[in-house]
């Protein structure tokens, strides 16, 4: 579709190359991340590039169609809706919209008028979006910066308790043994069923990766061994001075003897550390356990809109009930 205001793709290899010129820090918006989303997780996608008045892109957003989602997944009640989402499919802090100066206000306009429920997630705080939207609280963001040259100075730099919890840990899985993929081909079925281990398990539940998704060589994966077997994983993906947690699995059993778990977001920290990043984004589940790792809330949003007025009406009296309850991050991890 192409007017001279916007173009549509609906094949991320169609998008121009002017796309990435916009995509900044966001790794999830770039074409190749979109490619490759496309094949391991297809949602009817579409891509979008509003123009500004000197014939640059100003605004690009992605679309996905989801038909089950389930619009009460931060609560104990379940909604199935058929929702077109602006957003990423993986559960990251990243929107799915990247907001120019002149057009931003023109794409949400075009959003409301796309039919049926509509989703924007992930809008970080200090962004206000009006036009007739529905504002919600989304998961926050975990996000530690990284403030320390050694790990053993950021073990240090914690108070006694929490360092006497981290080092019971680390000496309760000292005799499991860590290497990454060489090539993340090798990712086997073992591997994932540690995946589908903790996606069980989950308290929120999103949409179940197939196995495709952690042989791509754009992250690096972290194994962890007991005895010669795979005992648990990390999956990290490296941007700039940002290193990102991606997704994880581990046996249940083995966490409850070895405290595998913690060592994994430990070896997290050693990895970010040592290899010089600034932030460590440690994504929106478990806050509890990582804001205890000296982690900040990073507050996001999201924005509803129905194209039935009187749906769209009812989305403000539920926008509470929907809520996600952040935790009051107030744990003084630091000695300082």
């Amino acid at each position: 579709m192409y007017n001279k205001n916007y173009k549509v793709f609906i094949s991320a290899d169609d998008i121009p190359d002017e796309w990435d010129s916009l995509s900044g820090d966001n790794p999830y918006m770039r074409r190749e991340f979109l490619s490759f989303l496309e094949t391991e997780i297809p949602c009817e996608q579409k891509y979008y590039i509003f123009y500004g008045s000197n014939g640059h892109p100003d605004t690009i957003f992605v679309t996905y169609h989801d038909k089950t989602f389930d619009l009460g997944m931060l609560t104990d009640k379940k909604r199935v809706v058929d929702m077109t989402m602006v957003y990423m499919p993986v559960w990251v802090k990243r929107p799915g919209i990247i907001f120019g100066r002149e057009r931003f206000d023109d794409a949400l306009k075009y959003i409301k008028k796309i039919k049926g429920y509509k989703f924007i997630n992930c809008i970080p705080a200090h962004i206000k979006i009006k036009s007739g939207y529905t504002k919600a609280a989304a998961a926050p963001a975990c996000t530690l910066e990284i403030k320390w040259k050694t790990f053993e100075q950021y073990m240090s730099a914690l108070r006694s308790n929490y360092r006497y919890r981290y080092n019971k840990a680390l000496k309760k899985s000292d005799g499991l043994k860590m290497a990454p993929l060489a090539d993340n081909a090798e990712f086997s079925e073992e591997l994932y069923s540690l995946y589908e281990q903790v996606e069980n398990n989950a308290k929120i539940k999103i949409d179940k990766l197939p196995i495709s998704f952690f042989k791509s060589n754009l992250f690096k994966i972290l194994v962890f061994y007991k005895d010669n077997a795979p005992a648990g994983f990390i999956q990290l993906l490296e941007n700039g001075d940002e290193l990102i947690f991606e997704f994880v699995g581990f046996d249940y059993k083995i966490n409850a003897e070895c405290h595998i778990y913690h060592r994994m977001l430990l070896e997290i920290i050693r990895y970010g550390i040592e290899r010089g990043f600034k932030y460590i984004d440690f994504g929106q589940t478990a806050d509890d356990t990582k804001l205890k790792l000296g982690c900040h809330y990073e507050y996001l949003k999201v924005y509803l809109h129905h194209s039935n007025p009187f749906i769209n009406l009812a989305y403000r009296v539920i926008a509470p009930f929907i809520d996600y309850r952040p935790l009051k991050p107030d744990f003084n991890v630091f000695k300082t």
